[in-house]
């Protein structure tokens, strides 16, 4: 009688540990910002990982829709990083962080442009446009992948990205 009594009492004092641990378990603990030092190394290991494609940075792969995606290294704390292999060959390095609202978007995206202009330096040319959601500011240097800077609205939410990569035509992004 008294194992039951205490096989009763420990289930019923492991359901509510079990649910605390399971909850907990899904938490994160909030990512620390990269001095700018760090981020501009960061930003230059992808841009060096551009000639091979990132295969380095390359996790698990999908395919669909005639393009293959892999979940990337995570290089930039709180984003959602991927590497995409288009169909026609083109090929990018997205970090994505989604925002709150247009402020919290652009805010992001000013606070964080004139940061990778400084990083990539003086030979990269820099070309700012408005585009239909957004502003984006996309840098160039011959032989090199291409880096882009924007915010932008896609569906009922706002995003901030990073790219490094070739050249990928997004509706969104078009200039007004």
């Amino acid at each position: 009688m008294i194992s039951i009594i205490g096989t009763v009492a420990v289930r019923i004092l492991m359901a509510p540990l079990l649910m605390l641990m399971v909850s907990c378990s899904g938490l994160r603990s909030t990512p620390e910002p990269l001095s700018v030092s760090e981020g501009c190394e960061r930003l230059k290991e992808v841009i060096g990982e551009y000639p091979d494609r990132f295969a380095s940075l390359k996790k698990t792969m999908k395919t669909h829709y005639g393009m293959h995606s892999w979940r990337a290294k995570l290089v930039f704390p709180g984003a959602k990083c991927e590497i995409i292999e288009w169909a026609g060959g083109a090929t990018s390095y997205t970090c994505l962080w989604k925002r709150d609202s247009q402020v919290s978007a652009q805010a992001v995206y000013q606070k964080y442009q004139p940061i990778v202009e400084r990083c990539l330096g003086e030979h990269w040319a820099m070309n700012e446009n408005a585009t239909k959601s957004g502003e984006q500011t996309v840098f160039s240097r011959r032989g090199q992948a291409r880096v882009s800077m924007r915010y932008f609205r896609n569906r009922k939410s706002w995003w901030t990205s990073l790219g490094v990569g070739d050249v990928i035509k997004n509706r969104k992004a078009e200039v007004k």
